[in-house]
């Protein structure tokens, strides 16, 4: 714009002389360039400026809308991870979990097993007949079942809940027999003395004998 107002003034300077510019045409210098040209040109170059900077306007607001979505995609990109970490974390603490309820299932199922076994085996050892035997069996089993008192058997000492169910069922075992993990006379348990098999036969057992 200054080149536009200097080609203007010069161009005034060479104007023939009116009234009054005397001092301007007795200083003007011949002309060596086409005004009209250069004005052509100078108005080109602003036309280019112009176009320039509103390319690079655009150009500046590209980078900038590139640049709130690459924050906004480095966002939702960070906010998944965090997502899947804390889902996976979540799936780890419910996997520990089912597995420790798994474990402790399995204590509590070895435990009863095992009190179970040894104070079957004292009531097969003292029970008066089959039915005295079941009748005891059945009595441990409720017990084991609904009193509370043998709830959560793997935390418990073997031999104090053993004593306590025969105290229970009125059982009275000769405690020299026991070795603090069992009976020591009965460690490899064979056949009940009221199984049908204890009876020598040549014959199948009948049909309907259970």
């Amino acid at each position: 714009m200054e080149l536009t107002r200097a080609l203007a003034r010069r161009v005034q300077a060479e104007e023939p002389a009116k009234p009054g510019d005397a001092p301007i045409a007795a200083t003007a210098k011949p002309s060596r360039i086409d005004p009209a040209d250069a004005f052509s040109r100078l108005s080109r170059a602003v036309r280019l400026t112009l176009s320039l900077e509103a390319r690079a306007d655009e150009a500046l607001r590209a980078l900038l809308a590139g640049e709130s979505v690459a924050a906004a995609a480095r966002g939702e990109a960070r906010a998944a991870r965090e997502k899947r970490a804390a889902r996976e974390k979540r799936a780890a603490r419910e996997k520990r979990a089912a597995r420790e309820k798994r474990a402790a299932e399995t204590r509590a199922e070895n435990a009863r097993e095992r009190v179970e076994d040894l104070v079957e085996r004292e009531i097969e050892r003292t029970a008066e007949s089959e039915e005295d035997f079941y009748n005891l069996v059945f009595a441990l089993e409720e017990r084991l079942d609904e009193d509370e008192a043998y709830r959560d058997l793997e935390s418990r000492p073997l031999g104090e809940t053993v004593e306590r169910l025969c105290g229970d069922l009125c059982l009275s075992p000769n405690w020299r027999r026991w070795s603090g993990e069992g009976w020591l006379d009965d460690d490899a348990r064979g056949r009940s003395r009221f199984s049908e098999f204890s009876t020598p036969s040549r014959k199948c057992r009948p049909p309907d004998s259970g």
